[in-house]
C-alpha cells in the first residue's frame, strides 16, 4: 500500500522541520488526506510511487509554509532527536540496544556517532531552505528532476542551490 510505503518518508521530511511530534503527525495525516482527495476528486487514480512521493513532498512543504505564515508554530530541526526517523516505538534508542556479537565494534559506533554530530552541526548552521534541499538531495535521496519539480524551478537551479549549499 502506498501510505505504508511512504508514510516514514512524509514522516521524516516534516519532522526535520518541526519541532511538536504531535504536530508532525497532525502535519503528515492531513497531508495524506489532501493528496488522496485530490487524486479522488480527479479521478485519474493513485499515481505511481515516484509521482505521488513529489506531490505528497509538495502538500507537505506547503502545509508547513502555511503554519509558519501563520505563526502557529515556529519551524525548527531537531536532527538531534532520532525519533525523527520513525513513528515506531519498536525502534532501538540508541546503537548498542541493537548491538550484536557479529556488529561493529564500539569504537567504530562512537566514530560513527562523532561523524553525525558533526555533520547535523553543520547542516543546522545553514539556512532553512539549504538545509531542506540537502536532506532532500542526501538523505531523502532524490534527483535533481524531482526537486525541480517540488521547488517548482529548473533543474540547473536547484544543481546551483545544491552546489552553493554544499
Amino acid at each position: 500500500n502506498l501510505h505504508n510505503r511512504l508514510y516514514t518518508k512524509v514522516f521524516s521530511f516534516v519532522r526535520l522541520r518541526i519541532k511538536d511530534p504531535e504536530e508532525v503527525k497532525d502535519i503528515v495525516q492531513d497531508v495524506f488526506l489532501k493528496a488522496y482527495n485530490s487524486w479522488t476528486a480527479t479521478k485519474s487514480g493513485i499515481p505511481d510511487e515516484s509521482t505521488a512521493k513529489n506531490f505528497l513532498y509538495i502538500i507537505a512543504r506547503q502545509r508547513m509554509i502555511d503554519i509558519w505564515r501563520s505563526a502557529k508554530s515556529r519551524l525548527q530541526v531537531d536532527l538531534g532527536n532520532k525519533s525523527w526517523q520513525s513513528d515506531d516505538d519498536t525502534q532501538p534508542d540508541n546503537d548498542f540496544d541493537s548491538f550484536e556479537s557479529d556488529g561493529p565494534l564500539p569504537e567504530e559506533i562512537f566514530e560513527k556517532n562523532e561523524n553525525t554530530t558533526f555533520v547535523l552541526k553543520l547542516l543546522d548552521k545553514l539556512k532553512v531552505d539549504e538545509r531542506e534541499i540537502l536532506i532532500l538531495r542526501f538523505l531523502d535521496e532524490l534527483e535533481y528532476k524531482e526537486l525541480a519539480r517540488i521547488y517548482k524551478t529548473s533543474e540547473d537551479n536547484i544543481r546551483q542551490k545544491v552546489s552553493r549549499s554544499l
